[in-house]
């Protein structure tokens, strides 16, 4: 099992992860690169999810992903139970920026500071589907 699959397998069997994504201020970037950028964002999201599911099994609980298909924009959004956020590549004037929507976020022009925290963003979704409303404490 993945170190990703361990984590969620605590979460599962009652343990604690303390990991916070990190939520920064989206900047604006040339087309190509945001697009380059949501693409490897929306793979990774899909691994992770297999993986999610594979250690979820037991509970009957699934990460859920669904693309989000808009005029000028690439996106998609992630749900388990009745946790969900969503991730929108916004391409308009030549620039890209992304906006995140959920688990607190009001869909600004934010973004993870780098795709690997799409893992902390999924715990906290499985953490909330669970039912777990114990504060995550910063690592």
């Amino acid at each position: 099992m993945t170190t990703f699959m361990n984590d969620v397998t605590r979460l599962v069997t009652g343990g604690a992860v303390d990991r916070l994504a990190e939520i920064t201020a989206a900047p604006r970037r040339p087309v190509p690169v945001g697009a380059d950028r949501y693409v490897a964002l929306r793979a990774l999201a899909e691994q992770l999810a297999a993986e999610a599911n594979g250690a979820l099994r037991p509970t009957g609980i699934r990460v859920e992903l669904e693309d989000e298909r808009r005029d000028g924009q690439l996106g998609f959004g992630l749900s388990c139970g009745g946790a969900t956020v969503s991730f929108v590549t916004e391409l308009a004037g030549g620039v890209a920026v992304v906006h995140l929507d959920g688990l607190g976020h009001d869909g600004g022009e934010l973004e993870l500071n780098e795709p690997g925290e799409l893992e902390a963003v999924i715990l906290e979704l499985i953490r909330r589907a669970l039912g777990r409303d114990e504060e995550l404490a910063d690592p």
